[in-house]
């Protein structure tokens, strides 16, 4: 994310544009809408091993995502950071104690993706720490515009950045062609040397650049539910994790203490699981606007 830098969250101000980013259930229309357990929606309440949609993490795999997480990077809530978690991925010895260490903790990242620990986990492990990145210069006389980060857990951000990168391939196709943001490499150097070719080649093309204000916080969590079920499956698995995660409102940590409001819709922004979970939310709509372009315009 761009940002000119950091305010404080102690300052009156920054909470109330942060407590306006995070619409409460109700507060988007509509009912209150609670995401689904799994087994409300005749999925498994989780994955045994011996079924065909349980998500393996192998031992190297875990190592190897520890020893690639970004140093010198926001601490979670509890005051865990990603050095943490770097001594995983080092070198040891077979039989040590350190690789008895790994294997347990990639056991464990097994069970934590196929929804086998208690649900108090996942609501803790779904809190976050707010950060309030300064969105623009501070103008004299007008008060400083912030974006909400949310740092949440070193071991939710290692095991959703592991989901990522095995279903970006699959989220790519899925969510394809017109959409760059999931499983496409280099994406914003396409996106951008792309749109100046299109300029070039067709120069009486408009360009319309559109954003969402808030996007990632203005969308109800249930409607998740009918995307999932939608998707291929190596994508319809996640969703007894994503329920797990984000189907209770998650407690934020602002300043010295916690927020008076919850993480309830839409999806943190500073999650690895933010992109896809959005950019398969906003698919229907997508689909929509180009069947739409197509009718008027051929």
């Amino acid at each position: 994310l761009n940002s000119l830098g950091v305010m404080a969250t102690t300052e009156l101000d920054v909470q109330h544009q942060l407590r306006a980013k995070h619409p409460q259930r109700g507060d988007l229309g509509g009912e209150i809408t609670s995401m689904p357990t799994p087994g409300e929606y005749d999925l498994p309440c989780s994955y045994g091993e011996d079924h065909t949609d349980f998500i393996h993490l192998t031992v190297e795999d875990v190592g190897t995502a520890c020893f690639g997480l970004a140093r010198e990077k926001a601490m979670s809530p509890n005051g865990a950071r990603n050095e943490h978690l770097t001594p995983f991925g080092f070198a040891h010895a077979a039989g040590s104690r350190e690789a008895a260490a790994l294997a347990d903790f990639a056991f464990f990242g097994e069970c934590y993706v196929n929804v086998h620990l208690p649900a108090w986990y996942y609501c803790l492990s779904a809190s976050a720490r707010l950060v309030a990145l300064l969105k623009e210069k501070i103008k004299a006389g007008c008060d400083a515009k912030v974006r909400p980060l949310a740092v949440g857990d070193v071991e939710r951000r290692l095991f959703c950045s592991m989901l990522v990168r095995m279903t970006g391939p699959d989220f790519a196709e899925w969510l394809g062609p017109y959409q760059v943001a999931v499983g496409v490499k280099a994406s914003a150097e396409k996106l951008a040397f792309g749109l100046r070719a299109a300029m070039e080649r067709l120069p009486t093309f408009a360009l319309w650049k559109l954003d969402l204000k808030n996007a990632f916080n203005e969308f109800v969590r249930a409607v998740l539910v009918p995307r999932f079920a939608a998707a291929p499956p190596a994508i319809r698995r996640l969703l007894p994790f994503v329920c797990a995660l984000l189907g209770p409102g998650a407690k934020l940590a602002m300043g010295e203490g916690w927020a008076d409001f919850l993480s309830a819709e839409g999806t943190q922004q500073g999650c690895p699981l933010g992109p896809p979970l959005f950019c398969l939310w906003f698919k229907p709509h997508l689909d929509w606007l180009l069947r739409e372009l197509q009718r008027l315009a051929g």
